[in-house]
């Protein structure tokens, strides 16, 4: 997929611990991740928060889009809190629909990052997962690895 001209696409080394877990109904919010962060980015994409949790126990310092819907606000808001307790290091974004927005204050103080109204909104988030990720720790590479890595033709 093409990368949009506000966000280049991640580049394809990402630390095996990041990646992006998408957990909606609809897929309205990942194809607009897709286009911004690339295939490879969006580790997974999910249904439900049981599978998502899942996901997120590969990918300790990844990064979860989850789609909210009013009735579901509650429970939602408890989920951000328990994974921000459960996965330190994940980024959360809370996606919503426009006439939920003002619950985004709520989110945040549950753990949320960012909260999101619009897939406008989204390569202005998909630059801040990419700083995200660029700062997850790298497996130890062995000297043979890392010489490998330097060469100007690897």
């Amino acid at each position: 997929m093409r990368a949009s001209k506000t966000s280049p696409q991640l580049s394809p080394n990402l630390a095996p611990t990041t990646g992006l877990v998408v957990c909606e109904r609809t897929d309205k919010w990942v194809a607009a991740w897709r286009r911004e962060l690339g295939t490879a980015a969006v580790a997974a994409e999910t249904r439900t928060v049981e599978d998502a949790a899942a996901a997120l126990r590969e990918r300790p310092h990844g990064a979860v889009a989850l789609e909210i819907e009013v009735a579901q606000l509650p429970q939602m808001v408890a989920q951000v809190a328990h994974w921000q307790r459960k996965f330190p290091h994940i980024y959360v974004v809370a996606q919503l629909t426009s006439d939920m927005r003002v619950w985004t204050g709520l989110l945040r103080e549950a753990g949320a990052a960012l909260v999101l109204t619009s897939t406008r909104e989204v390569p202005a988030a998909a630059q801040q997962l990419q700083q995200h990720f660029a700062r997850a720790p790298r497996p130890a590479l062995s000297l043979r690895e890392e010489l490998w890595q330097k060469l100007p033709w690897s």
